[in-house]
């Protein structure tokens, strides 16, 4: 991921929360993994199913203030993004 940031001006993060259990296992691990490959954005957000519209506007109003970008994507963990051909959809000179 580092490198398609780096190649392309691509950024890819995965998006959580936090669980209902503050500095919990489930946090620690997220947190150790983060330190590990710094690819998470975490949102201030506890993770429930019944706040996954509130998750998406978060995230959208998090992500415009972070980063200028043309355009932002958000895919669930259920879903395969192909990445180059929407690049090349998107952008034909990143095709």
């Amino acid at each position: 991921l580092k490198e398609l940031e780096k190649e392309k001006g691509i950024i890819v993060r995965f998006v959580i929360g936090h669980s209902t259990t503050p500095g919990g296992i489930l946090d620690k691990a997220i947190d150790a993994e983060e330190a590990e490959h710094k690819d998470f954005l975490r949102l201030d957000h506890v993770e429930g199913y019944h706040e996954l519209s509130t998750k998406t506007r978060l995230y959208f109003s998090t992500i415009i203030s972070t980063w200028d970008a043309d355009f932002y994507v958000k895919v669930d963990d259920d879903i395969h993004l192909n990445l180059g051909t929407h690049l090349c959809l998107s952008s034909k000179s990143l095709c």
